[in-house]
């Protein structure tokens, strides 16, 4: 008798949204950000609770169709970075991210200059730029980025400035690159500037014809190398 009062006394109580706000901002960064946006609609105690969130999880819908889907991303990922208010973000992915384009190359170094701002654990870019040869600038901030751990920058060459004789990337383990045409000196200076790299993943392409090239990896902290070259 006493377990069914207590099921009649607790019938329809909001239990989840009862709980302190730290414990609902660690649920809902486990969420696909867009899941994690649609909760403000539940009441007014969770209008704003999704801002909270330490992790954020993009990707285009697959309910929007051709160029809206480009337009949606754009206009959704804006709209996040600009109500985010967590200081450190443990994971920042933007994944099966199609149909981008040069023009909107700027935007995606605002938002790689966003996570690195916010301390950015995890740093996953896996997008598909529609131009024959994606290129983009990352910023130089992220050398110094004492908490970056895994960092993948997908399917497109990235420059960046490595200057001599300077340690970078002092805490990343694990790196996923991909080269157009890999420059030799760049790549080693790369590797030469991750002090405690555990995993490194390389793909890209070679010029039809080209010589076999030479990779020299000096990572005393190495222990998984990965290295997948496609002639063209």
């Amino acid at each position: 008798m006493a377990s069914k009062r207590l099921e009649k006394k607790t019938a329809g109580e909001d239990f989840i949204g009862r709980l302190p706000d730290d414990v609902l901002a660690h649920i809902l960064s486990r969420l696909d950000t867009k899941e994690a946006v649609k909760t403000s609609i539940l009441s007014s105690r969770w209008k704003n609770q999704w801002t909270s969130v330490y992790n954020l999880y993009f990707k285009m819908p697959s309910y929007v169709i051709g160029e809206h889907r480009r337009i949606w991303l754009l206009k959704f990922v804006g709209f996040v970075l600009s109500r985010c208010q967590s200081k450190e973000i443990q994971d920042f992915e933007l994944k099966d991210c199609y149909f981008l384009r040069d023009a909107d190359l700027p935007r995606l170094r605002e938002w790689m200059c966003f996570a690195i701002e916010r301390n950015v654990h995890n740093l996953i870019l896996k997008v598909q730029i529609r131009m024959e040869r994606p290129v983009i600038r990352i910023p130089q901030t992220i050398l110094t980025c004492k908490n970056l751990v895994k960092l993948n920058l997908g399917n497109w060459d990235a420059v960046l400035d490595i200057p001599d004789s300077t340690v970078c990337f002092p805490s990343l383990k694990i790196l996923s690159i991909f080269v157009e045409y890999p420059d030799m000196v760049l790549m080693q200076k790369l590797f030469q500037s991750c002090p405690m790299l555990e995993e490194l993943t390389i793909d890209g392409h070679l010029k039809h014809n080209e010589n076999a090239l030479t990779y020299i990896v000096v990572v005393p902290t190495l222990k998984i190398l990965k290295i997948s070259l496609y002639d063209q």
